[in-house]
């Protein structure tokens, strides 16, 4: 069984085997403004669970 994900917009979507890390919870401020949320929900995947389905070509990175 794989869990599915994807971006809002639609452009990106992912399958992934199974969360490899506990869920956590963010409080720190970059976390609070990227999500305009009190905290943001996140948990861990190890990269052979994971596969892009769509979008990957999309991607860009920047450091925060």
């Amino acid at each position: 069984m794989s869990l599915k994900g994807r971006c809002l917009c639609r452009a990106f979507r992912h399958e992934f085997d199974r969360l490899d890390m506990l869920n956590m919870h963010g409080h720190c401020f970059s976390c609070r403004k990227a999500h305009a949320a009190a905290y943001t929900s996140t948990a861990s995947v190890v990269r052979e669970h994971f596969r892009w389905v769509a979008g990957e070509e999309k991607i860009s990175a920047y450091e925060s």
